[in-house]
């Protein structure tokens, strides 16, 4: 920055004191209007190279604190307290500690209480309560555009994310400038011996069409609760989905998250993949994915149709190429199967002919 008019620099604490008087009357004489004038000027001048020496830090920081923004873990909820207290618990032992927790309550009643654990640690929590049960997509969307994070984590309360879960995640997010990022997960069932989902057997990045299409071959999890997602993504996806008119009756509880996979690789620009942390899906007895109940099959059954029909146009660009067949007969074909094993022959007339508009959808 030049010299002042003064012949001293200008420091920036004293841009404060270089102030027009614009209401300061005019002398009489024209020599003193004309230096009264003068300094004005001169004043203008300083002023303009004072904000010409901030403007450099100023943009750095607001770099800085855009990166700042609070990362969200997002933690849909309807089952038993103490389950929950497991989750918020888990978090409090995360490595990487810049973020806020919101809890919704899915229809079920949760105290504001339960979240003076994450409080204590100095990690900000809030409380989102759903008077009616609306199913994880809903619960997980009402809170996703209401936020300022700049990544999602939609932790499910009953799973486990590894203490360097957020660190690793993040510093993968950051160092490829990834919409998405996603890590292996181990599926718990009850009773059962884990098993480990890896699709990808190195690290990768793919871009823009690639990335669904990778999705479609197999390459990407089903899974949203091993992503990080960025919030702006989550956004465009679903004002995406919202002029498609998606039903607003059904409670999405089984495949919500294919649809939620496939929204958001349609808009994603850049995917990575990490092989540096994991996640464990623990899957209960009364869960969706493995309850035998036929009015949770029955609900399992709307709602794969639901989604599917969703899907149908989204995918019809790929027309029958065999990365959409290869989808059809992977995560389709496994989805309905594997309702129809659980219900066994307890489905009713409509859940059959359900089953059947099913199966012509891809067809």
């Amino acid at each position: 920055m030049s010299p002042a008019r003064n012949g001293c620099w200008a420091q920036p604490g004293s841009f404060w004191r270089l102030t027009l008087q614009m209401n300061q009357a005019l002398p009489e004489s024209a020599h003193s209007r004309m230096l009264l004038l003068k300094q004005w000027q001169d004043q203008l001048v300083d002023h303009a190279e004072v904000l010409a020496h901030l403007k450099p830090n100023f943009d750095q920081a607001s770099r800085a604190a855009a990166r700042r923004l609070p990362d969200l873990v997002v933690i849909p909820f309807h089952g038993k307290v103490s389950e929950l207290e497991v989750a918020l618990a888990a978090l409090v032992l995360q490595t990487f500690r810049d973020f806020e927790v919101v809890v919704v309550a899915d229809g079920c009643a949760v105290e504001e209480d339960v979240l003076d654990g994450l409080r204590a640690q100095g990690i900000p929590a809030s409380l989102l309560q759903l008077p009616e049960r609306q199913g994880a997509f809903r619960a997980r969307a009402a809170v996703a555009n209401a936020t300022s994070g700049s990544y999602l984590w939609f932790f499910d309360h009953d799973d486990h994310g590894e203490a360097v879960f957020m660190e690793r995640m993040l510093a993968r997010a950051r160092s490829t400038e990834a919409d998405v990022v996603e890590c292996p997960f181990w599926v718990v069932p009850p009773g059962k011996a884990p098993y480990i989902l890896q699709q990808f057997a190195t690290e990768t990045i793919a871009r823009d069409a690639a990335i669904l299409e990778s999705y479609l071959i197999g390459e990407s999890h089903n899974n949203l609760a091993n992503k990080l997602i960025r919030r702006s993504l989550l956004e465009q996806a679903m004002a995406q989905l919202k002029t498609m008119g998606l039903p607003k009756d059904p409670q999405l509880n089984f495949c919500e998250d294919m649809l939620c996979t496939v929204l958001l690789y349609r808009c994603a620009h850049t995917y990575a993949s990490t092989i540096q942390t994991e996640y464990r899906y623990l899957q209960r007895s009364d869960s969706s994915m493995v309850s035998t109940d036929p009015a949770v099959v029955d609900a399992c059954l709307i709602s794969l149709e639901t989604v599917l029909k969703v899907l149908r146009p989204l995918l019809q660009d790929h027309g029958q190429s065999s990365s959409v067949v290869e989808f059809r007969s992977r995560d389709v074909n496994w989805s309905l199967n594997n309702l129809l094993c659980r219900a066994g022959s307890s489905l009713g007339e409509e859940s059959l002919k359900r089953v059947g508009r099913i199966q012509s959808l891809y067809d």
